[in-house]
């Protein structure tokens, strides 16, 4: 094994960690929030689809700047890298299971908007842990 490779084994080890308890900690925000808001609109009837999106992307700013926050608290550098990783993990997810749920052709639509939402707050959650 040469010195390139145990430098990118050692690197792995050390900040998969933190990026898998972000990961674990955005998607247990995520949950909690839609269980919320599913009780809401259990309890109001119906809300408009407009409403409903809004509630949806302000669910997952929240999710991406908690999963920044936890990985650059935890690594305490590169806050701003670590960030925009986590936001990209839980895009990764939710992307995963929008596909296995058959729910795709919704998805698309706002996806990338999605992604920039996830990235640019996984990356401010990050770097405001970290300074």
């Amino acid at each position: 094994m040469d010195k390139r490779t145990a430098v990118r084994t050692i690197s792995v080890k050390v900040y998969g960690k933190p990026l898998l308890v972000a990961l674990l900690f955005g998607t247990a925000v995520i949950a909690v929030l839609l269980l919320i808001g599913a009780f809401v609109l259990w309890k109001v009837g119906s809300l408009d689809t407009e409403f409903l999106n809004g509630i949806h992307l302000v669910i997952l700013i929240v999710a991406g700047f908690v999963s920044g926050w936890t990985v650059g608290k935890i690594t305490r550098k590169r806050g701003l890298l670590f960030g925009c990783l986590a936001g990209l993990l839980l895009y990764s997810i939710i992307f995963t299971v929008s596909v296995s749920c058959g729910v795709f052709r919704q998805f698309v639509a706002l996806s990338g908007v999605r992604l920039l939402i996830l990235l640019c707050s996984g990356a401010v959650g990050g770097m405001l842990s970290v300074n």
